[in-house]
C-alpha cells in the first residue's frame, strides 16, 4: 500500500508525498531557468511522489521531460521506467534526451539507458550508449552467427538431421539461452528505460523488473488499466506528462475506466485545475501568436502566452499568401467532393485527396525548400488513399522525405512547419441520401480531436 499506484486506486491522488532524493547536476537548473513554470514542474516531479504535468502543444512538454529523465539518472540507486503509447513518440523523447547528454554528458558510458523495443531512427541506432553491450554478449552473438552459418551449410547438402547437425543445433540453443541470461542480466543495470507501454507489458525483463521511477508521456492517452499494468512494482515515483485537452484513449467501450483519461478519473480537466500535483505549462513558443490565439481560446480558457514572435516566411508563399487569418489559416472548400464507406468501415473523400495533392504539388515546385509537411485526416482509409496518390507522383527523395501522412491520433505529440488537415467529411455521400458527420467529430472527442489537429 505505500506504492505510489495506491493512490490512484484509492482515488486519493491529492494526498501527495515528500519524496527524498540526491542531489542533480547544477546545469538542470540552468536549462529550465527561463520559464518559471518549466522549473516548477520539474522540482514537483523530484520531490513528489505523484506529479501531474500538463503541457499543451509547444510548451516545451518534452523539454522539461527530458531536463526530469537526466536529473533522476544522476541519483544512485534509483531506475527509472520511461513510457510512450507510440515508437514513434519514444524517439521523439529519447532524442530530446541525447542532445541533452551530447552537451553536457558526451562521455557517457555505455549502459546507463536502454531503448527497448524497436527503432528505425538512424541517429538512435548510431547511439551506442542506449543498446546494453559487453565483451561477453559481442562474444555469444559471433559464437551464434557462426553456428547458424555451419546449420546453412548442413541444410544446402540436405544434412540438416545428421548426428553433426544436431550437436551444433544443441550448441546454438545454448548460446541463444546463455545470451538471453546475460542479456537480462546487462538490462537489470540499466538506470532509464525507454519504452512503448505495449513492449514494456510484454517483456518479461521489464514488466517484472523493479523501478523506482515511472515516467508516461502523452499521458492523456492513458487508461487506468494500463498504468496498473506498468505502475505495479513502481516505489517512489509516478509522473504523468500530457494534455488533458488533447485525445484521449481509445476505445470502442463506453465504461469510464477505459474510455477517460487517467487525468478526468483523478479529477482534472479544463475547468477543475486545482489539484495540488498538477503544474502546469502555459508558455507557447512554438507557433505563429494567430494559431496559438485559434486554439488558446477555444480549448484552453485563454490561458496560453503567445511567445513565439518570429516571422517565418512560409506564411507569406503561395498558395495561401496574406489570404486569410493573417497569413497563418488556409480553408479550402472542396466543392465536388463526398464521401464513402470502406469495407473496413472507415472513411474516404477522392476529391479531397486531389486537392490535398494539388497542394503538395505546388509546395514540391520549389526545390530550395526544406519546411516540413504534414498532412493530416481523422480516418485510416484516408491515410491510405493520401498516401498511394502520394506514391503516385513519384516525387524527388528529398521532398518525400520532407512530407509525413498519418492520422491525428499518430501525430499528437509531433509538430511540422505546414499542417495540411483533411476532414474528409461533407455534406454529400456517394451512395444514399443520408449526409451526417463521423460520430468522430462530435463532443468532447471531436474537441479534443480539432485541438490537436
Amino acid at each position: 500500500e505505500k506504492l505510489p499506484l495506491h493512490k490512484f486506486l484509492n482515488g486519493t491522488t491529492r494526498n501527495i508525498s515528500n519524496v527524498a532524493h540526491a542531489q542533480y547536476p547544477s546545469y538542470l537548473d540552468g536549462i529550465l531557468s527561463k520559464d518559471k513554470s518549466q522549473f516548477e514542474a520539474f522540482k514537483a516531479a523530484l520531490d513528489k511522489d505523484i506529479t501531474f504535468i500538463w503541457g499543451p502543444p509547444g510548451t516545451g512538454k518534452s523539454y522539461t521531460l527530458s531536463a526530469i529523465i537526466m536529473a533522476l539518472h544522476q541519483m544512485p540507486g534509483e531506475r527509472t521506467a520511461v513510457c510512450c503509447l507510440s515508437n514513434v513518440a519514444v524517439d521523439q523523447l529519447v532524442n530530446k534526451v541525447v542532445d541533452i547528454i551530447d552537451v553536457h554528458e558526451p562521455d557517457m558510458a555505455r549502459g546507463e539507458f536502454y531503448r527497448a523495443g524497436r527503432t528505425q531512427d538512424e541517429k538512435l541506432l548510431a547511439t551506442e550508449f542506449l543498446f546494453p553491450d559487453d565483451a561477453i554478449a559481442k562474444s555469444l552473438r559471433t559464437r551464434i552467427k557462426l553456428f547458424n552459418g555451419k546449420i546453412d551449410k548442413y541444410k544446402k547438402k540436405n544434412l540438416q538431421y545428421s548426428d553433426e547437425a544436431i550437436k551444433i543445433k544443441a550448441k546454438l540453443k545454448d548460446a541463444r539461452e546463455e545470451l538471453k541470461k546475460h542479456t537480462d542480466y546487462l538490462i537489470s543495470q540499466v538506470k532509464v528505460v525507454f519504452s512503448t507501454i505495449s513492449n514494456f507489458v510484454i517483456n518479461p525483463r521489464l514488466k517484472d523488473g523493479v523501478f523506482d521511477n515511472l515516467i508516461v508521456d502523452e499521458a492523456s492517452m492513458l487508461a487506468q488499466p494500463q498504468l496498473i499494468a506498468i505502475a505495479r512494482k513502481v516505489t517512489k515515483r509516478i509522473i504523468l506528462v500530457g494534455d488533458f485537452q488533447q485525445l484521449s484513449p481509445i476505445t470502442v467501450a463506453g465504461v469510464p475506466i477505459l474510455r477517460n483519461s487517467v487525468f478526468k478519473l483523478c479529477g482534472i480537466d479544463i475547468n477543475h485545475t486545482d489539484h495540488p500535483a498538477l503544474h502546469q505549462l502555459l508558455n507557447q513558443r512554438r507557433s505563429n501568436p494567430k494559431l496559438v490565439e485559434l486554439i488558446n481560446h477555444s480549448f484552453y480558457a485563454d490561458r496560453l502566452n503567445a511567445e513565439n514572435s518570429k516571422y517565418n516566411p512560409i506564411v507569406a508563399r503561395a498558395p495561401y499568401s496574406g489570404c486569410v487569418v493573417g497569413c497563418v489559416v488556409g480553408m479550402c472548400s472542396v466543392s465536388n467532393g463526398a464521401v464513402r464507406f470502406t469495407k473496413g468501415g472507415t472513411r474516404q473523400n477522392t476529391a479531397n485527396a486531389e486537392e490535398v495533392m494539388n497542394l503538395i504539388d505546388l509546395y514540391s515546385q520549389d526545390e530550395t525548400a526544406t519546411f516540413s509537411i504534414g498532412i493530416i485526416t481523422p480516418y485510416t482509409g484516408q491515410v491510405s488513399l493520401l498516401k498511394a496518390r502520394f506514391i503516385e507522383r513519384k516525387y524527388d527523395l528529398d521532398f518525400q522525405e520532407r512530407v509525413k501522412i498519418g492520422t491525428v491520433h499518430t501525430f499528437q505529440g509531433s509538430e511540422c512547419d505546414v499542417i495540411i488537415f483533411d476532414m474528409v467529411d461533407c455534406s454529400k455521400f456517394e451512395k444514399g441520401s443520408k449526409t451526417y458527420f463521423g460520430r468522430i467529430y462530435a463532443g468532447e472527442q471531436g474537441e479534443q480531436l480539432l485541438n490537436v489537429a
